[in-house]
């Protein structure tokens, strides 16, 4: 893991995810690969806590995880931070356990889907308001762009929503 930020950072990679599942010594390697390089280019290590498209009952019958899903993410924040990692991704579902106990990390939040938007595969999603609210700092948001026949179009509505949300704030 170590290999691959390093020769990731040389080729100016700014963001790179890793499954905080891999354990401590692929977390370390990782965030100790980033921290080689100067500040102004070094590669942030995000935590991939557990996927948006996993259910909570996945977690237990096909993962055989029996801690419940937020103990278990709270064990995998916990894990990364003390490894070093800069940030954590995590579903916005998730976030609202987590984001006012974390405050000197920031979360990524995939599975943003606004209320017009189609659900798709994944399980635990939130709208792009909730996720702000939630505390998340950077939203991602694929499908309901990509997928829709204008895209400008969605693309705009969903930085409209956003903009509404944060002058509430």
């Amino acid at each position: 893991m170590g290999n691959a930020v390093s020769e990731a950072g040389k080729l100016g990679v700014s963001y790179i995810t890793i499954h905080l599942s891999g354990g401590s010594e692929m977390i370390k390697a990782a965030s100790d690969a980033a921290e080689e390089f100067p500040e102004e280019s070094r590669p942030v290590i995000l935590g991939v806590t557990v996927l948006t498209s996993i259910s909570k009952d996945q977690i237990l019958d096909e993962l055989n995880i029996s801690k419940d899903l937020t103990s278990h993410i709270k064990s995998l924040i916990d894990l990364g931070i003390k490894n070093g990692v800069h940030g954590i991704v995590c579903s916005p579902v998730d976030l609202e356990n987590f984001h006012d106990k974390y405050k000197q990390i920031y979360f990524v939040t995939p599975g943003i889907r606004p209320a017009w938007s189609e659900k798709n595969d994944q399980k635990r999603i939130s709208t792009p308001e909730l996720a702000i609210k939630n505390g998340s700092s950077l939203l991602v948001i694929g499908r309901p762009i990509l997928a829709a026949e204008d895209r400008k179009l969605a693309a705009i509505k969903i930085l409209t929503e956003i903009e509404e949300c944060l002058k509430q704030q």
